[in-house]
């Protein structure tokens, strides 16, 4: 929780309202991200996550983003000690204050191939 976060990339990028707005004085924001992560052996390995990001609405001027979210989901498999893959599937939600038609949602998977060294 904190006022003008978004200058932290955080609180959707809104940080200060317009003068003479409730958010003149630094938006106020709360959210977090909290993930799990399991191995199944030496080679799998599941990560499951979500996290939100919510400034006070009333800070918001209508429009404006209002709440983000996001749920995302990976697996890995470790060939070996320095070559693995990973498949990845993440899910956005961004709702607007007053603006229900606006809101958005993404779907987005990814295919890696990675080297540790």
């Amino acid at each position: 929780e904190g006022r003008a976060l978004g200058y932290y990339s955080s609180a959707i990028a809104e940080s200060i309202g317009a003068v003479g707005t409730a958010g003149a004085h630094g938006v106020e924001s709360r959210g977090g991200w909290m993930q799990a992560q399991t191995s199944f052996n030496k080679q799998w390995q599941l990560n499951l996550g979500y996290g939100i990001d919510s400034p006070n609405a009333s800070q918001i001027l209508v429009g404006n983003r209002l709440r983000n979210q996001t749920y995302m989901g990976n697996i890995i498999y470790k060939l070996n000690l320095n070559i693995g893959l990973a498949l990845e599937y993440r899910r956005l939600l961004t709702d607007f204050r007053n603006q229900p038609l606006g809101n958005e949602r993404g779907d987005h998977a990814d295919l890696a191939i990675f080297y540790t060294f």
